[in-house]
């Protein structure tokens, strides 16, 4: 699936949507590698070439996080950026609710602006 060129490259082409991966962001984590989406919202991708407009597609991984550096190196290398809900660890149900929302909110901000 994440290999270079495999499904994932061709479900969602670098370039055309955002890859996201949460993880939670405490007090250690680097400013610069982390986006909390609601302060600090990464940029707007292109367009899809399906014309399916902007697309996000979030990976979410186990209640304490990925394993660093080893999962969170794997996802970056493919093209994700990492995001945060803030300090506290979300069980992984109310992880995905919480980012599929969140992300809904900024696809509505990057069509209306």
């Amino acid at each position: 699936l994440l290999e270079e060129g495999g499904e994932l490259d061709r479900l969602l082409p670098r370039g055309e949507g955002l890859r996201l991966v949460a993880h939670p962001g405490g007090p250690g984590a680097e400013a610069a590698e982390m986006h909390e989406l609601r302060v600090k919202p990464p940029p707007m991708p292109r367009s899809s070439s399906d014309g399916g407009g902007r697309r996000v597609l979030l990976a979410v991984g186990p209640e304490a996080g990925w394993l660093e550096p080893t999962e969170l190196d794997l996802l970056e290398s493919r093209g994700f950026r990492r995001v945060t809900c803030g300090e506290r660890v979300l069980r992984s149900d109310v992880a995905v609710c919480a980012l599929l929302a969140t992300a809904r909110e900024l696809t509505e901000a990057w069509e209306a602006g």
